[in-house]
């Protein structure tokens, strides 16, 4: 890969003050093992994109297999929110586009992937978070050319169905990433 710049996080203003990152895949923070198993630079998509005023407005919408009564439902991908103050990309928070773009990226391959955790992917409700759930594509190898080439992926896509607090509605997907599913194997730390 080229040196090109990635931007990843916010300093004063989160709309406007760009931190600086790395260069490449091989440059820190990038090497951590968290990137193993993402298909896109931090970034990517982020900028591309004239994000709506409101964050739940709707940026796009995919079709899942959840639903109370067995049958599928759209679920939507909201603009979101994005939160660092640390500018360290494990500390990034929020929800939704803005959130997965600036921490994981967001191309095409991130959308495909997405929609087939969300279709024909496990789901599992999480049992700490009322209202969440977890959906998990099919293993694929890292294409990340420093990760551990035994590591094993899957993507993972987060659902709130539940509205929190004095949010307008639920946050619907949260965040969709790229992620290692044999860490034990691997000596990593386990999931949270």
């Amino acid at each position: 890969m080229g040196a090109e710049a990635f931007w990843f996080g916010y300093d004063e203003d989160p709309m406007t003050e760009p931190i600086r990152f790395g260069t490449d895949w091989s440059t820190p923070p990038l090497t951590d093992w968290r990137r193993w198993c993402e298909r896109s630079n931090p970034g990517s998509g982020y900028y591309e994109n004239s994000p709506a005023d409101d964050p739940y407005d709707t940026k796009e919408t995919f079709p899942s297999s959840l639903d109370e009564n067995g049958q599928p439902r759209a679920v939507k991908l909201l603009w979101g929110r994005d939160f660092s103050g640390t500018g360290d990309y494990k500390y990034i928070d929020g929800f939704g586009f803005r959130k997965i773009a600036l921490k994981h990226g967001w191309t095409t391959t991130d959308i495909a992937d997405t929609a087939e955790a969300l279709t024909v992917g496990d789901k599992e409700q999480n049992p700490s978070v009322a209202g969440r759930w977890e959906f998990h594509g099919p293993p694929y190898s890292p294409v990340n050319p420093v990760a551990n080439p035994n590591a094993q992926c899957q993507r993972t896509v987060v659902v709130d169905t539940d509205r929190r607090g004095s949010e307008p509605g639920p946050r619907e997907i949260v965040t969709s990433f790229g992620d290692v599913i044999n860490r034990e194997e691997l000596g990593l730390p386990p999931k949270r």
